[in-house]
């Protein structure tokens, strides 16, 4: 399964749902899941203050079977 994230310009944030996938994944044997991100700044990138904040949040549940 390839979920690829959506990013918001209004909120200047990216999104990866996986709650679509949950019943593939659980049928599929997955037990857990690794998100890797990688991105690359280029010369027009804010890297200090308040253009960068460097933030990362994350909302899980440990239930990775159908409600």
């Amino acid at each position: 399964i390839t979920t690829k994230p959506v990013y918001s310009a209004a909120k200047n944030q990216w999104t990866l749902d996986l709650s679509g996938d949950v019943e593939k994944l659980y049928n599929k044997g997955v037990s857990s899941v690794e998100v890797t991100f990688t991105a690359t700044l280029n010369a027009a990138s804010i890297t200090a203050g308040n253009g960068n904040p460097n933030t990362v949040g994350l909302e899980y549940t440990n239930k990775i079977y159908p409600s």
